[in-house]
């Protein structure tokens, strides 16, 4: 039992019992094969390497064993023994044992085989040196060699001899024993070795010479043996670390050396650096017996007592730190020590020897085989047993034991194959009863070494040479020998350099640089599916044997359909085998350690090398083609921009790539553990970095940079980050997924781009989808190599013609488009002709017409078709570029042949070519008139010019045609173009100075009001004495000063005052009005002073100026609008006070306090004010003028969109009653009038003027209309003694006998619906019983209105009945309320009655509210007080004034 926690492996255990107690001499073999060893009891023991003894030999002589050693082939064993003078010599393939001695050469004490030859060399104890050649059977022997025991010995590569003894001196010697050099020492040369000293110039392929001498424990010596001048130096360490016992060389100049106190160190012998220590660690109490370094593995064995140690190297020169150290074994305490240690050359198996005769053999590392299938994946775990793991199940592993340890190993869907040399051994992937895969199910045997093989599902394929074999893998059941014998896929081809099978396929690579497929169903080679090295040219440098285009590994997807190939130098292709493309994988690791296909992301690889991943990811279709690119950390700028910054992922050290499966990658230890790691590109996606928003948007950024743009989308719609979406859409262009894309826009709000991606997204061509997709890129040139390689080539020339790229247009039209030839030359040629190229241009144009089709436009006639339209395009170019090149006659002719355009086109270079006349030809033939007038004028062609001035517009032209005009003499076309160019200042100054027309021009000057006409109008009028002109024209002109001043000297501030308003546009200022103001008040002249200080706003001056007794009252209406405009109380009470009589004592007309009131829009008083004027004109019997005081009133109000007073409404309907009463008698309407004056009857006090009139009036009416009762009771009314002496005599019999014969008839009244609720009342009624509204009167009949009769004056808006109204405009077109005019046609149905209704309710309503009933009373018994008032009052204006003061106004 040899072990501890954390130990290595025994593989084997040679206990002290085989080679009896005492010390153990143990080598492996240089191969690391077998294992020879001899102990204290003489037996040569040879095992391999699972610990299987191969040979035993009894030696002649007993004796403990000194020293065993492997000649440098492998084929012979030297030992020597203590106390014995011969060498044993053990040779391996004639099993026999000979014997070395010589008679001059005493006990060996060392002994030691030529790294290239078959020479021992043998020290003895005295000295000297024996040689033996084995291969002739020769020995030399070399007496005095050394002066003392010879105690140690190495041999270069270069085949010299170095030894070293306890003389203190050491030698080197040639392969025949001559000494070449002998070097002293300050001590005994305990252990020498031969290395390769670190230097400043590369050390590959110089072999080691640099020969290290440990000097007595104290000291190491590096002597160097090179032909160089070099002198030795010598390397001391620090007392504490104690003796040297043992070092050893490793990597490029490193020395590790351990100590008598257990310390171990590493330094360098780099020449800068020589003696660094490169870290120093005590690692146990015990001296370093025994150590031993791997250099594959760069792992240091070191054994202290019973225990041997571990340590890592590889990151210990990278880190420069010491590294941990693990413990690898430890021997039980009856083993002893620790004196020995070797590896094996490929660093998988330690052999420790211990004092007490104990062999243990450690398994250090595994070979490194490992190969994969699927989501299966297969490695050793021990040398004769292989685990299958299936990546799906970590826990599905499967225990396959071998009967040898393998070479190679082969995995397949079913079957796993086993070999070493020329055997293989196949087991099924099955679970036994015992848990493993059981025995193989089939063995075989080939004719030579197997260096690579693939398994399919049934079938073997094996590398043997340069012969691709294959086979099935389990025998047929017939035992048909030569069915089941393999049989060669590559017979007459190259020969094969590697091979590998995926599913069904058979792929190996050849040495001229191709790879081939051979399909296993149908046995046949797939030769349209070929690679062939794109540099593979038959040269013996680039194709045949050691080529640099010969394949050297070949890596297939899962499905077989992509492939990558590495090439003998090292470079990285990906093959497809479907359209046999290949390009080359930039950035590739040259040469990968393996390649692995991820399956669960199409196009995903890795590349591994020995420490890293290099991740890849392959795009079949792309806007750019098929892509491979390197993949790393993604970052997403502000516009969307993906950029990848190259990251590789660290592999585990000491572990092997294996298997890559959704981006997690499974690496194998040396020691056959396996280890999951995630690689870089995949950190971001597991469900863990989703919990936040930065983590959700890191894991969008790979989704994108790994293609999956679907879980990419439902990422960053989750985010919402404008980049992001950006950077998905482009991803999504780019790899041709319009879907995604559409999705991503739409998210983004962008119309514009969801419009261009749907009108392609069902475009199947691959090609033509990426050209459109280019096109969104603006990747011009690549669309077109797009789209001519789709099915539809023409959209490439379409791409061309919209980016107006002629060139490149008529280019692809030659060659798909021969048709479109000539439409597109004549745009070439345009383009050529606007980049100057004219000469250019006529040839493209002379080429266009001969390449057009005949002309089919017939003479005359305007082309309609394609052809006739290119054929005039072609025309017009020719007669450009002729003009240009100077070729003016031919050009003329085209140009007078063609259309306006190139008229115009062709006038404009002529001018440019100072062809006035052709160009003024040509423009009046384009009707461009401008064009022609200005070259004519120029050419002072003026005749000419006068023909199409008319037609010209432009100012400037025909200013310079009037002022020709105007110096020839002609003023009337010199004026008339100055008209139309709008310059009416020279108008008016050749009316003033050449026509002698000033009225014209005063005329003109009022409609222009310019500054400079003015002032020409006001020096002419002041010339010729016309101050009214002069003093008009001077304020027109900005200079009132002078017009003041000359209206001052001339006394004409009339004409100044007419004329300032008008002159100054309306905006005059203050002070002007301020000095017409101070001008009338000095001449006396208040009521025009007032007027201007009114328009100053100095409004108390202007109201002391009309207020003046000097006016006599002459200026109220002015006094009323200042004070209303200024709105000042004290202004308003001063007019009052002087209105009504309290100023001067005489009340002026109440008219004015209307007036002011209205000017104010105080309209409640100015109400008042205008019932108690109508009050006024009624009792003095002025029926018509109090009728239209209140109108007016009434029509200001429902203006000013106020509430009409009741009583106001009340006065106005009984005086209206009264006055259409008049108009109804006189047409006949006999009942309209009776009904009315009934109402006037019934406040007969209100007409006590002509009372007995109207009495009158009302009996005859209502007798007419057969209302015999009211006539009958209103005739003893007139028969008071009040009324009977004032009746007409005429019509005083009938109304007595109307009395004494009394009617007691009455005619019952029409009714019509009330336009509120629809209650039948009478028609004459105008308040409804049944809703109380009042409702309003038609103004032609009196009566109530109704809704679907309903209109209105369309002069004064009254209501009125639309059927009685238009009889009215028939027979009387004056409106009864407003006494104008009504146009024959004009009245209308009011669309909306209900709304007008409400309108007028609204303002006009005399319903009164609860309590309202008792103000109306006392309103009319104030009226009548006031009547009574104004009845006793001596003038008609003082009782005005009176009333107004019972009623408060004043």
């Amino acid at each position: 039992r040899a072990g501890a926690p954390g130990a290595m492996k025994v593989l084997f255990h040679i206990q002290e019992r085989v080679h009896g107690a005492g010390r153990v001499r143990f080598e492996w073999n240089q191969r690391g094969t077998f294992l020879a060893s001899c102990g204290a009891n003489g037996q040569l023991l040879v095992h391999d390497r699972n610990g299987a003894r191969v040979h035993e030999t009894s030696l002649e002589m007993r004796g403990a064993c000194k020293q065993v050693a492997w000649s440098h082939d492998g084929t012979a064993i030297a030992v020597c023994q203590h106390g014995v003078a011969k060498i044993s010599v053990f040779e391996l393939a004639t099993r026999t044992l000979s014997s070395v001695s010589n008679s001059a050469v005493g006990e060996p004490q060392v002994i030691s085989w030529a790294q290239d030859s078959p020479i021992l060399a043998a020290g003895d104890g005295a000295g000297n040196l024996l040689l033996y050649n084995m291969a002739v059977r020769r020995t030399i022997p070399l007496v005095g060699k050394h002066t003392g025991a010879i105690l140690s010995a190495a041999w270069s590569m270069s085949g010299r001899l170095a030894m070293g003894g306890d003389d203190a001196v050491v030698t080197l010697s040639t392969s025949e024993g001559d000494t070449i050099v002998a070097t002293d020492l300050t001590a005994e040369a305990r252990q020498i070795c031969f290395a390769r000293q670190k230097t400043d110039s590369p050390s590959a392929g110089r072999s080691p010479s640099t020969l290290t001498v440990n000097m007595g424990g104290r000291s190491l010596l590096l002597l160097e043996t090179a032909e160089h001048d070099d002198k030795p130096f010598e390397l001391t360490f620090q007392e504490k670390y104690g003796q040297i016992e043992r070092f050893a060389w490793f990597g490029d100049g490193y020395l590790a050396v351990g100590f008598q106190r257990g310390f171990v160190t590493v330094i360098s012998t780099h020449r800068k650096e020589l003696g660094t220590e490169i870290f120093t660690v005590p690692l146990q109490r015990e001296a370093a017996t025994a150590m031993a370094v791997s250099e594959r593995l760069l792992h240091l064995a070191v054994a202290g007592g019973n225990t041997v140690r571990i340590l890592d190297l590889s990151s210990a020169l990278s880190s420069r730190k010491a590294p941990p150290d693990r413990v690898a074994l430890r021997l039980e305490a009856h083993m002893g020590t620790v004196e020995a240690l070797q590896w094996t050359r490929d660093g998988q198996i330690l052999t420790a020897a211990s004092s007490s005769g104990d062999l243990v053999t450690l398994l250090g590392d595994l070979p490194t085989l490992g190969v994969a299938n699927g989501n299966r994946f297969a490695t050793l775990s021990s040398l004769r047993e292989v685990s299958v793991t299936d990546t799906a199940a970590e826990d599905a592993r499967l225990r396959v034991p071998l009967e040898v340890e393998p070479k190679l190993l082969a995995l397949g869907p079913t079957h796993i194959m086993a070999a070493i040399n020329d055997r293989a051994w196949f087991y099924r992937l099955r679970v036994t009863a015992d848990g493993t895969a059981g025995p193989p199910v089939a063995k075989r045997e080939y004719l030579s070494e197997v260096r690579e093989a693939a398994l399919g599902p049934s079938h073997c394929v094996a590398l043997c040479g340069g012969t691709v074999l294959a086979h099935a893998i389990e025998p047929s059941s017939g035992g048909d020998a030569a069915a089941d014998a393999p049989h060669p896929l590559n017979e007459g081809d190259s020969p094969a350099t590697c091979v590998t099978a995926v599913g069904e396929l058979v792929l190996w690579g050849t040495e001229d640089g191709s790879v081939h497929f051979w399909h296993s169903p149908t046995g046949r080679r797939l030769d349209g599916a070929r690679f062939v090295h794109p540099q593979a040219g038959g040269s013996a440098a680039a194709g045949g044997a050691g080529g640099a285009c010969s394949v050297r590994r070949v890596y297939p997807n899962q499905a077989g359909t992509r492939v990558i190939v590495v090439d003998a130098a090292n470079r990285s292709w990906l093959f497809n085998p479907v359209d046999n493309l290949t390009m080359r994988i930039a950035d590739a690791i040259e040469p990968p350690a393996a390649v692995l296909w991820d399956p669960a992301d199409w196009g995903l690889f890795a590349m591994a090398s020995a420490s890293s991943l290099r991740i890849f990811l392959h795009r079949a279709h792309t806007v750019y083609g098929p892509t491979t690119e390197r993949l790393g950390e993604p970052s997403v700028g502000a516009s969307g921009e993906l950029s990848i910054e190259p990251v590789d992922t660290d592999i585990p050290p000491g572990n092997t790539a294996v298997a890559l499966t959704d981006g997690v990658l499974l690496s194998r230890s040396n020691a056959g553990a396996v280890t999951r790691t995630r690689v870089h590109t995949h950190t971001r996606l597991e469900k863990a970095s989703l919990s936040t928003i930065e983590g959700t948007a890191e894991a969008c950024k790979q989704a994108i940079q790994l293609g999956r743009l679907q879980a990419g989308w439902e990422l960053a719609s989750r985010v919402r980050s404008r980049p992001l979406l950006l950077a998905l859409a482009n991803r999504a262009k780019t790899d041709l997924q319009p879907a995604i894309a559409i999705r991503v826009y739409r998210a983004l709000g962008d119309a514009g781009m969801v419009m261009s991606l749907e009108a392609v997204a069902d475009v199947e061509d691959v090609h033509a989808l990426a050209g459109h997709m280019a096109v969104m890129f603006a990747d011009y040139d690549r669309a077109e190599e797009e789209f001519l390689r789709s099915s539809s080539p023409g959209e490439a020339l379409q791409l061309r013609r919209d980016l107006l790229q002629w060139d490149s247009a008529l280019r692809l039209a030659r060659a798909i488009a021969p048709t479109e030839v000539g439409g597109i030359s004549i745009e070439c040629a345009k383009q050529l002709e606007v980049k100057g190229e004219a000469d250019k241009a006529l040839a493209t144009y002379e080429e266009a017409e001969r390449d057009l089709p005949p002309d089919d436009t017939l003479p005359g006639a305007e082309p309609t078709s394609r052809v006739g339209k290119l054929h005039v395009r072609v025309k017009a170019g020719l007669a450009r570029t002729l003009l240009k090149t100077g070729s003016l006659r031919r050009g003329l002719e085209l140009a007078r042949e063609g259309d306006a355009a190139l008229a115009r086109e062709c006038a404009a270079i002529l001018e440019g070519l100072k062809q006035a006349p052709e160009a003024a030809e040509l423009y009046i033939k384009a009707a461009d008139w401008e064009h022609a007038a200005s070259i004519l004028i120029l050419s002072r062609e003026f005749d000419k010019a006068a023909e199409i001035m008319p037609k010209v517009t432009s100012p400037r032209l025909l200013v310079a045609f009037a002022k020709a005009r105007e110096q020839q003499g002609r003023y009337g076309e010199a004026v008339e173009a100055f008209k139309r160019a709008r310059s009416l200042d020279d108008v008016v100054r050749i009316y003033l100075e050449k026509m002698d027309r000033p009225d014209d021009a005063a005329e003109l000057t009022r409609k222009t009001r310019s500054t400079a006409a003015a002032t020409m109008v006001a020096a002419y009028f002041q010339e010729s004495d016309n101050t009214r002109g002069a003093v008009e024209f001077l304020l027109l002109a900005g200079r009132p000063d002078d017009a003041f001043d000359i209206a001052v000297s001339s006394g004409a501030m009339d004409v100044y005052t007419e004329v300032i308003a008008a002159a100054m546009g309306g905006e005059v200022p203050d002070e002007e009005f301020l000095r017409i103001a101070r001008y009338f008040e000095e001449q006396g002249d208040k009521a025009t002073a007032g007027k201007f200080y009114a328009k100053a706003a100095h409004y108390h001056r202007a109201l002391n100026h009309f207020l003046d007794p000097v006016n006599e009252d002459k200026c109220l209406d002015e006094a009323v609008d200042v004070v209303g405009r200024s709105r000042n109380e004290q202004l308003v009470n001063s007019l009052i006070d002087h209105l009504t009589g309290d100023a001067d004592g005489v009340p002026k007309d109440p008219q004015y306090i209307f007036k002011l009131y209205m000017a104010l829009d105080n309209f409640e008083q100015a109400a008042k004010a205008a019932i108690v004027i109508a009050d006024n004109q009624r009792i003095a019997g002025n029926y018509r003028v109090a009728h239209g005081v209140l109108f007016e009133m009434h029509r200001e109000l429902m203006a000013k969109d106020v509430r009409v007073p009741s009583a106001l409404v009340g006065s106005l309907e009984l005086l209206h009653s009264y006055v259409l009463a008049r108009r109804l008698v006189k047409s006949g309407d006999h009942e309209g009038a009776a009904r009315l004056l009934l109402r006037c009857v019934d406040d007969l006090s209100r007409f006590a003027f002509n009372a007995t009139a109207v009495l009158t009036m009302t009996v005859v009416e209502c007798h007419r209309a057969g209302l015999k009762r009211s006539a009958t009771e209103f005739a003893r009314v007139l028969m008071d003694d009040e009324h009977r002496e004032k009746i007409d005599g005429k019509l005083r019999r009938n109304i007595e006998a109307l009395v004494r014969r009394p009617g007691k008839t009455e005619k019952d009244q029409e009714t019509s619906p009330c336009p509120v609720c629809s209650f039948a009342l009478g028609a004459w009624e105008s308040e409804c019983p049944s809703c109380k509204t009042h409702l309003p009167r038609c103004v032609v009949t009196g009566r109530h209105m109704v809704l679907d009769d309903w209109s209105s004056c369309p002069r004064c808006n009254w209501p009125a009945l639309f059927s009685h109204l238009g009889r009215m405009v028939e027979e009387n077109p004056s409106c009864p309320m407003c006494e104008q005019t009504v146009a024959l046609g004009t009245p209308q149905l009011t669309k909306d009655p209900a709304a007008e209704l409400q309108k007028w309710v609204s303002q006009t309503a005399r319903k009164p509210s609860p309590g309202k009933e008792e103000e109306d009373e006392k309103d009319g018994a104030e009226r009548a007080a006031a009547a009574s008032a104004a009845a006793a009052a001596p003038a008609r204006g003082g009782a005005t004034m009176a009333a107004l003061g019972a009623l408060g106004l004043s």
